[in-house]
């Protein structure tokens, strides 16, 4: 079981979820907009903390300009991002290790349990691995009567 756990988290991890399809789910789903506010909320407070004590004075140097440096960041920001998703989404992958995640909870599942979670996916094909045993079967014991009673 644990193998399987292995190989069925690693498949899953490889073509379903991953960072790189969360992140175009992110991008076509209606949360989007609320995902950017949050980005540009958290950019502009990064970049406040960042200017640390000068921030209180920014304002009165650069007047208003310190706000739409903080939209020029941002729009900065989204602009290049893609250009470093393929790093990103390596990155997001190996912190959040959704494979050994999944693995290890697959592995703890009762036997019974794992078996119900994986015989649907086996049971749509079922017919056809009868169906290859039968041919298989009848291939072996012609062969074996060809040899043997000779």
């Amino acid at each position: 079981q644990k193998q399987v756990a292995k190989e069925l988290a690693a498949l899953i991890t490889n073509t379903t979820v991953n960072a790189e399809r969360m992140i175009a789910y992110l991008v076509a789903s209606p949360g989007y907009d609320k995902a950017l506010e949050i980005f540009h909320k958290h950019t502009g407070e990064a970049m406040d903390e960042i200017a640390g004590y000068a921030k209180k004075v920014m304002p009165s140097i650069v007047g208003q300009e310190w706000e739409t440096m903080k939209e020029d960041v941002v729009e900065y920001l989204m602009d290049e991002m893609p250009k470093h998703s393929t790093v990103f989404t390596r990155y997001v992958d190996q912190a959040i290790d959704i494979e050994t995640l999944m693995a290890t909870r697959l592995a703890a599942l009762p036997p019974d349990e794992f078996e119900g979670m994986l015989h649907p996916v086996f049971q749509e094909d079922e017919w056809l691995l009868i169906l290859l045993g039968g041919v298989l079967g009848i291939i072996v014991g012609l062969f074996q009567a060809a040899v043997l009673g000779k």
